[in-house]
């Protein structure tokens, strides 16, 4: 969601057949500059629409460096369809980027305290996507019941953590993979899905069957049942440069710069 609303920003700005490689990637088909726009929007609406027990923040801003002419278009399609803060700054001023990580930190809560490192000489916008979701669990863990246990780690020795367990009537599926459950939020809305490997299977190859037909076969399988989950307190953190990822999907050209048309973005070269 996070990558696709960014990306969805962007769009506005492309034309031709950087244009056409974006709805292509995407996946936007016919649909319209305005239809793909409002569709993102209604994403946006229908996510934060969290109701009691759940926060969930979706935030977009595009920074432009202020030497650096955007049309007008582009920004008040962003600001319109995607809430989009729209800001010219100095690019070459430090505060500059201790304004977006700030803009970032607070809209994720702290959980995303850096978003840039620094701004590239070369830059002249950068189009930021942060979300930030929050829950009670529907069915809480008793604290009573946690108790150190050995988790067993990829291909490593067990090791002592603590586990949380619950007994509770939940969704569950299996298959000669792995075993699943669907862990609940408050208010129903959304869920958590735990997916284990089996003992004789790897990561790996729970990973590689994980395409949109086998998700949608999956979630017609789950039944319910009185199951029991213990489940490691655990935190983790996650880093992805898309630039090649994107270019493999289709989207080279964006990245192209001799073939590259953001002409709906500005007059001036990017």
């Amino acid at each position: 969601v996070s990558a696709s609303l960014a990306l969805g920003m962007v769009y506005n700005g492309a034309a031709g057949d950087t244009k056409q490689a974006f709805a292509n990637t995407l996946n936007y088909g016919d649909a319209t500059l305005e239809e793909t726009n409002m569709v993102n929007k209604n994403i946006i609406d229908n996510l934060t629409n969290s109701g009691s027990g759940s926060t969930f923040k979706i935030a977009n801003s595009i920074w432009i460096k202020n030497t650096f002419s955007v049309k007008e278009l582009f920004a008040a399609l962003n600001e319109e369809f995607y809430n989009a803060k729209v800001a010219n700054m100095d690019f070459n001023d430090p505060q500059t980027l201790k304004t977006i990580n700030n803009w970032t930190s607070d809209n994720t809560n702290g959980k995303i305290p850096v978003i840039l490192n620094k701004i590239d000489p070369n830059a002249v916008l950068y189009a930021i996507n942060a979300l930030y979701f929050n829950s009670e669990w529907k069915l809480r863990f008793d604290p009573d019941r946690t108790r150190n246990l050995p988790f067993h780690s990829e291909g490593g020795l067990p090791k002592s953590v603590a586990m949380m367990t619950m007994e509770e009537n939940l969704s569950y599926y299996f298959n000669d993979t792995f075993s699943s459950v669907v862990l609940p939020y408050k208010n129903d809305k959304y869920a958590m899905t735990l997916i284990l490997p089996h003992e004789d299977k790897s990561l790996p190859e729970v990973v590689n069957m994980m395409d949109s037909e086998h998700w949608s076969q999956w979630q017609t399988s789950f039944a319910s049942g009185n199951i029991t989950v213990t489940l490691p307190k655990f935190t983790f953190s996650y880093e992805k440069k898309l630039n090649d990822i994107l270019k493999d999907l289709g989207l080279g050209i964006a990245f192209n710069s001799d073939l590259a048309d953001f002409s709906n973005l500005s007059d001036t070269p990017t």
